[in-house]
């Protein structure tokens, strides 16, 4: 009973931080999906038995904090300024070639 016991609680602990992730806008749905697909914690214990299930239990969420999916930022400020300064740069060497 008590590896039953630390399973489930280990698998509770494992859902807690998806949940907090998501809320927190760290991770996306479909991030969320594949950590749980990937895992090592027995999601039965909790009632997660197949994806849809995960699927559910994310969409819940969702749901429950009236969260839409936002695309994840894959670029900080700098590297998009950074970005920027390059292309002015190449315009300003080869010229605009939108002419």
């Amino acid at each position: 009973m008590k590896v039953k016991n630390w399973a489930w609680d280990s698998a509770s602990k494992f859902l807690s931080q998806i949940e907090n992730d998501l809320i927190s806008l760290k991770i996306t749905k479909s991030e969320a999906l594949t950590k749980m697909q990937n895992s090592e914690e027995m999601l039965s214990l909790e009632g997660i038995n197949s994806k849809s299930d995960a699927e559910e239990w994310i969409d819940n969420i969702h749901f429950q904090y009236n969260m839409l999916e936002t695309p994840r930022i894959t670029n900080s400020v700098e590297v998009v300024i950074d970005n920027m300064k390059e292309t002015k740069l190449e315009n300003l060497l080869w010229g605009d070639n939108n002419e």
